[in-house]
């Protein structure tokens, strides 16, 4: 048998009759077999290289992954099911090898394919078909560099945000493709009363996208503004800072339901996807439905679903529909924001746990309205808590991996044990990354129990970023930026929120709070107040707020009067504990503020006020026995001092000193003055400013420090009449730079009395008539 120099043309006789098939294989066996003894490896290489083969498999890389980028834009055009995707990709890997070895076997000559062992210039031949593969793969990664430039022209920017914010990202950052606002669906049903079903499905639905942590979902409340809105495409995404938007209408006659949505490019304004549903109505095609449409989204934005999330977008919230139309009726009153819708949400979710007893969200939402009504209302906290507690803790049972539920369980958590609401609202984020509430409620923990200001500010910035629109949630941001002394931010927040919603109550609130800590203007801070409780007459806590600010300027009697409207207005609050104890102590009756504090809860403020009352009216054995019940821990000899106990460590102190166990009571005072020094929290914290480090060097002694922090309390505008009332300022009296300085006080106080006054009789600050009632001794809130 004669071969070529290396692997010359091969001549075969066979004894038998054999197909051509064989014959081949045979052929490349026997080959392949000489070159494995004969060729060393660099020479079995040179061969690879002269056949072609490396640059056939390099065609075929790139040609396959050109095949795969355009089935990933058609196959989703024809809603293809995605094992279309998965099956394609399979038979391109194990057509590889395949390729590979026919690249080895066969040759592309002018003549058509041939075997290339069976060619008898190879020479000629084999730099041709090099030339045309060159020429091919050239023009494959052409076209690869095109895809590739046009996606990354397509893709949005991502410039730097301007927000102090750790979590997340600012509200300032440009939008991600992968975000969608769901507008308000148009009710296309006969009947004006079945909005509250289409906003119900709307509501759901968007409820259902947010699940996907891999697309960014605006909140309802920023969406809700674009009902029936004229506004194009392209500016409501601007405005809401969504790449796309999703909008569509239901339509329910009789036993059925139409439900249309289309999802379009806010950039660009075209169509990404459009579909109409026609089902029968049930709450499980209503729910299916919603399925389809997440799914289809997802689709069209690239988005990655992990299992977890599939699951629970497919889990049916409840499968009766008398319970699905009174938790849309819920939904409708507490979009109302009144205290009027939200008895009215209670009574449906009553009426929908009645038509479904496994009604998860229905349980986490009845729960969160009675926690609410301690503050809304004026009702006890304990009662309250009773009826929240059980709700809850059903919904726990019922889901686990609701987020939420678990926003729920962190606000019950925040009323009995503020410790355990922390990681309640973290995985609440965990389970929904797009959660706006759980950022917000997270962030409430930090601002009011953990005083961690500039933890809150991310929290709500990040809160914001997926609710924009959400002016509650702005005043919330806007009261932590005045506690971090942030005057300038906060004012541009609230007078946008004015702007835009003049008869928004709580918004004069907030802007009072400005104009008193940042401005030190007392009188005009209570001309806006006015502007909030003329807006709402009956909240308890703004009676109580501005007793409180009368008190600060000396004017008992006007502070007694706000106080005991307060108490007209929530008899059961648990408010109203506070409100009785600085009526006492106004009133000069420091037995009774004794009394009335020894009955309220564990808290920073009552706590030190107690420690005065109590010393004046020579009752600290009585105050001793409440901290030892209520904070043992301050008594250890390791005792840690941190920003949530140094005020009861600082009262504590201060009583140890009084009982003359001055050992104790400077350790108490020494780690006291730590946390207020080294955390910069005073004037940081001038939203509740009480002048604590100069308190606490008078306490230890230190007059000359407690000087100089004390004049930088009253540089910084802050001057509250009880600087000139105080008995723990006696040891500075007869030093002249402290009379110069309270000087200054008097005077200050002296003149926001006098612009109030003129306020008041030239009618800008209209005084509203006040049931008044006086307290007696001993009577029960």
């Amino acid at each position: 048998m004669a071969r070529g120099a290396i692997i010359g043309p091969v001549q075969f006789q066979v004894c038998c009759s054999h197909n051509r098939l064989e014959s081949n294989l045979q052929s490349l066996f026997m080959d392949l077999n000489d070159l494995g003894q004969r060729m060393k490896l660099k020479t079995y290489i040179a061969e690879f290289k002269r056949r072609n083969v490396f640059k056939s498999g390099l065609a075929y890389l790139v040609i396959s992954w050109l095949i795969a980028q355009v089935a990933s834009i058609v196959f989703p055009a024809f809603d293809a099911p995605d094992y279309f995707m998965k099956t394609l990709l399979f038979v391109l890997a194990i057509g590889f090898p395949t390729f590979l070895l026919f690249a080895w076997v066969y040759e592309l000559t002018p003549d058509g394919i041939r075997k290339t062992d069976s060619l008898e210039d190879q020479s000629t031949v084999t730099p041709q078909s090099s030339d045309r593969l060159n020429k091919l793969i050239i023009g494959a990664l052409l076209a690869v560099a095109t895809l590739l430039l046009v996606d990354i022209l397509k893709s949005p920017t991502t410039p730097v945000g301007t927000s102090t914010a750790v979590v997340g990202v600012s509200e300032n950052e440009s939008r991600s493709y992968r975000s969608i606002a769901v507008i308000p669906f148009h009710n296309r049903s006969d009947l004006k009363e079945d909005e509250f079903f289409t906003d119900g499905i709307h509501d759901d639905l968007l409820t259902q996208i947010s699940k996907i942590r891999d697309i960014k979902t605006i909140s309802r409340t920023s969406v809700m503004e674009y009902r029936n809105t004229t506004k194009n495409i392209r500016v409501i995404g601007e405005e809401l800072g969504a790449a796309t938007i999703l909008e569509g209408g239901v339509q329910r006659a009789g036993n059925q339901i139409r439900i249309n949505v289309q999802l379009i490019d806010a950039k660009t304004d075209q169509h990404l996807w459009a579909e109409t549903f026609t089902r029968e109505l049930t709450a499980k095609n209503i729910f299916s439905i919603q399925s389809e449409i997440v799914g289809a989204i997802a689709t069209s934005l690239q988005a990655i679903l992990s299992p977890q999330e599939k699951e629970a977008i497919q889990k049916l919230p409840t499968q009766n529909l008398k319970a699905l139309e009174a938790w849309f009726q819920a939904k409708s009153s507490i979009g109302r924001y009144t205290n009027e819708g939200y008895q009215e949400a209670i009574v449906y979710l009553e009426d929908a746990l009645q038509f479904d007893p496994d009604f998860v969200i229905a349980y986490a939402t009845l729960g969160k309205l009675h926690i609410g009504q301690i503050y809304w209302e004026g009702l006890p906290r304990d009662r309250q808590i009773a009826k929240a507690e059980p709700l809850i803790k059903k919904a726990m049972i019922l889901d686990n991996k609701n987020s939420e539920v678990y926003v729920a369980y962190g606000d019950l958590l925040a009323e009995v044990d503020r410790a355990g609401a922390k990681p309640a609202y973290q995985t609440a984020i965990d389970l929904n990354p797009n959660n706006a509430s759980a950022y917000a409620s997270l962030g409430s923990l930090y601002r009011l129990n953990l005083l961690e200001t500039s933890r809150a500010i991310d929290l709500f910035y990040k809160a914001r970023e997926l609710d924009p629109k959400d002016d509650a949630l702005g005043l919330k941001l806007a009261d932590v930026l005045i506690m971090a002394g942030r005057f300038d931010e906060s004012e541009k927040i609230v007078q946008d929120i004015i702007r835009r919603k003049p008869n928004y109550a709580s918004a004069y609130a907030v802007l009072s709070s400005i104009q008193f800590y940042g401005d030190g203007n007392i009188a005009e801070s209570q001309r806006t107040f006015y502007e909030n409780v003329k807006l709402d007459p009956n909240v308890p806590g703004n009676s109580m707020l501005i007793g409180f600010t009368y008190a600060h300027m000396g004017d008992t009697e006007a502070a007694i009067q706000w106080l005991e409207h307060a108490l007209l207005l929530a008899p059961e609050s648990t408010i109203v504990l506070q409100v009785r104890a600085m009526l006492y102590e106004l009133k000069g009756d420091y037995d009774g503020a004794v009394d009335a504090y020894l009955e309220i809860p564990r808290s920073r403020r009552s706590s030190y006020r107690l420690l005065d009352v109590g010393l004046k009216a020579n009752r600290t054995n009585e105050v001793m026995a409440y901290f030892e019940e209520n904070y043992p821990d301050l008594l250890e000899p390791d005792v840690q001092v941190n920003k949530n106990n140094f005020t009861q460590a600082l009262a504590l102190g201060r009583l140890l000193q009084s009982r003359g166990d001055s050992d104790d009571a400077e350790r108490l005072l020494a780690k006291s003055l730590d946390v207020v020094v080294e955390g910069g929290l005073f004037g940081a914290w001038v939203g509740y400013q009480n002048n604590w480090e100069t308190r606490i060097h008078m306490a230890m002694g230190n007059n000359e420090a407690a000087l100089i922090s004390f004049s930088l309390v009253v540089a910084g505008g802050y001057h509250p009449n009880h600087f000139l009332i105080d008995p723990i300022y006696e040891p500075l009296y007869a030093d002249p730079e402290y009379q110069r300085i309270i000087g200054k006080v008097k005077a200050d106080l002296e003149h926001e009395r006098v612009r109030l006054k003129e306020m008041e009789t030239n009618g800008v600050l209209p005084i509203p008539r006040l049931p008044v009632r006086t307290m007696q001794r001993g009577e029960e809130a």
